[in-house]
């Protein structure tokens, strides 16, 4: 069953704020890792590591747990979006948009299939992890 996540980027992200937000989108992973057990990886058929870095945050589900793979790049405008089919990794990429809205504001703009409640767990580990106002009204239906 599909159940997907879009964004969509107006202008180009700027890189001092693209690299605190990527920062973060690693802490928030590193935290589902070792207190909720979801465990991402760069592809899930590719046991390398996810990837935050400068430019781009690139991570999916392991094996059987993944579905598409959530990829942002500093460079890329536009919309896009990641099918999760609510896999255990859905989680972390409701995080890091979350997130990223935080840093970019109405610059990206976040929808999803799911209903703004299905959101609220993302919304309170993301608050409790950075002590912040992520508040679910920034998901669009």
């Amino acid at each position: 069953m599909g159940h997907t996540h879009y964004w969509s980027v107006k202008n180009q992200l700027d890189s001092d704020s693209f690299g605190k937000a990527q920062k973060d989108c690693k802490t928030i992973c590193d935290i589902l890792k070792n207190k909720h057990d979801i465990h991402i990886q760069a592809e899930y058929n590719d046991d390398d590591p996810p990837l935050f870095g400068d430019n781009l945050i690139k991570f999916n589900g392991m094996g059987d747990d993944g579905c598409e793979t959530f990829f942002i790049s500093l460079y890329e405008t536009g919309y896009s979006f990641c099918k999760t089919a609510r896999q255990y990794y859905d989680l972390a990429v409701q995080c890091c948009l979350l997130i990223l809205h935080h840093y970019f504001q109405e610059n990206f703009v976040i929808s999803s299939d799911g209903n703004k409640k299905d959101w609220n767990k993302a919304v309170n580990l993301v608050n409790v992890a950075f002590t912040s106002e992520y508040k679910v009204e920034h998901i669009k239906k």
